[in-house]
């Protein structure tokens, strides 16, 4: 049973997100930092530059970034952090969307290879098998009580974040494979 969060409230988590970042904030940050997961807003607006536009946001589109400057930037925040960044951590604390990343790129162990980063040795996600990663998304469920978030998984989900944003596109759509839904 899907319980519909109400616009008003939609409206509201986005624009104090915005408040906090100085800036509308991209899709990967409502999932990592907001109050709700990003598929409310797609649900209720169709799209993330729609849901930002009704929120009085504009949608900050940036021309082509260089190879070079993306590169740059997952180098420095692996130097800050010590170990290869995350999908995940790079949403939080990068200056660029992962999914920045796996469109320029192919993948996030793609970019990671680029940037002269090793890849995180957690399996790869095309060795392993889609009703494997659906199987681990309801245990998880299951022990959380309610459909895990990209935090949840990262912390307590026996594969990366980046194994279903990489096998499925985009975390919206591996929890539509798995039939789970965020609110």
């Amino acid at each position: 049973m899907s319980r519909s969060i109400p616009e008003v409230d939609l409206i509201a988590a986005l624009k104090s997100l915005a408040g906090d970042l100085g800036r509308p904030p991209t899709r990967d940050e409502m999932e990592a930092q907001g109050a709700y997961s990003a598929t409310p807003y797609y649900r209720q607006f169709g799209s993330w530059p729609s849901a930002l536009k009704r929120a009085g946001l504009e949608p900050q589109y940036r021309q082509e970034i260089p190879d070079e400057e993306l590169l740059a930037a997952l180098q420095n925040l692996a130097d800050e952090l010590t170990h290869p960044p995350r999908q995940q951590e790079m949403a939080t604390r990068g200056p660029f969307s992962p999914s920045t990343y796996r469109r320029r790129f192919g993948s996030w162990a793609t970019s990671l290879e680029k940037a002269g980063l090793e890849p995180d040795a957690r399996p790869s996600p095309n060795r392993i098998e889609q009703a494997e990663l659906i199987r681990a998304l309801h245990q998880l469920t299951r022990e959380l009580g309610r459909p895990p978030t990209q935090s949840d998984v990262e912390t307590h989900g026996p594969y990366s974040i980046d194994v279903y944003h990489d096998r499925f596109g985009s975390w919206s759509n591996a929890l539509k494979k798995a039939n789970l839904q965020l609110e």
